[in-house]
């Protein structure tokens, strides 16, 4: 469930498993206003194919006119716009390839958050057989600006579960790492300049 405040309320988002469609899974949508009542009845917004041990399908952001929705989608991420209304347009590919490998992980684990230029978001993909993470920046209308960026490198056991938030100059990521021979993980962070490169 991703839970998206607006001027109006909360938008709430959640997958829904249909025994009649087996290999996808459906992301639905519904608008609640600040006291908690009903202001745009639950609907499906898109469906997307269920991939084996992926933990994360969708994330989605409000940028005062519209919803911002990355779906992974197999090894690729896909931008489209949401309506107010739940309707879906403006949909095309975004940010690195994602991470499909039986070895060890498809999760895609992911955050996606709006600011004034457009929105910023992070994910696991594939950084040459292996999953890495990826930071990318996309226009108000989700156009990719400029390239995705290796936030952090992985080995083949890790957790990542970011959360990235935009503080008025650039964006900063805080991530889960797993410490070498510790038996633990730590969190970490790094700081990526709203027009360049992780640092």
């Amino acid at each position: 469930t991703k839970t998206v405040p607006t001027e109006a309320g909360w938008a709430v988002f959640w997958l829904r498993e249909d025994p009649t469609r087996l290999n996808w899974a459906r992301i639905y949508y519904a608008h609640v206003d600040f006291e908690g009542n009903i202001i745009l009845a639950p609907r499906m917004v898109i469906e997307v194919p269920k991939v084996d041990w992926r933990d994360r399908y969708y994330n989605v952001a409000w940028n005062g006119d519209h919803f911002g929705m990355i779906t992974a989608e197999r090894d690729k991420l896909y931008y489209q716009s949401v309506s107010w209304d739940g309707v879906v347009s403006n949909r095309h590919t975004v940010g690195p390839t994602l991470f499909v490998s039986d070895v060890y992980d498809q999760e895609a684990d992911s955050d996606f958050e709006a600011y004034p230029g457009g929105f910023f978001g992070v994910i696991e993909g594939d950084c040459s057989g292996h999953s890495c993470s990826y930071a990318f920046r996309l226009s108000p209308d989700g156009l990719q600006m400029g390239s995705s960026y290796n936030v952090v490198d992985f080995d083949f056991t890790h957790s990542f579960w970011p959360k990235a938030v935009f503080d008025g100059v650039g964006f900063v990521v805080a991530y889960v790492k797993d410490a070498v021979g510790v038996g633990g993980a730590v969190t970490k962070y790094v700081r990526v300049a709203q027009w360049g490169e992780p640092s």
